[in-house]
């Protein structure tokens, strides 16, 4: 179960639930395997980016989550959702970063100078 609290967030799909949470192991992480920074997969609208913006907000509570099983969820939920639920996860962990307007989704973060 998801705590709000820590910045976590949970959902369905494949038939699982799953809970995402943005930490400063996962984004470093999500930062090593993808060779981009997190501002820069946050947006630049590219499927990858969205596959490791996923697996970066996965993998601190599902440790063997791989790209593709992130893929397979991208396929369910739709490009979408999935932005509106990468969105709000990270604006639980970072709300300063995110526009004024309260929009959380992904494609819409500031990145900082």
């Amino acid at each position: 179960m998801a705590n709000k609290e820590k910045g976590e967030k949970s959902f369905k799909a494949l038939g699982k639930d799953w809970v995402l949470v943005y930490t400063t192991n996962s984004l470093c992480e999500m930062e090593d395997k993808s060779g981009k920074g997190a501002p820069e997969l946050f947006n630049d609208g590219k499927i990858t980016s969205m596959r490791y913006l996923l697996w970066g907000a996965l993998v601190e509570r599902h440790e063997d989550i791989t790209l593709r099983e992130c893929g397979n969820i991208i396929d369910e939920l739709g490009m979408e959702g999935l932005g509106k639920i990468v969105g709000s996860v990270f604006e639980l962990a970072f709300p300063d970063d995110v526009e004024p307007d309260g929009d959380a989704d992904v494609g819409k973060i500031k990145a900082k100078a």
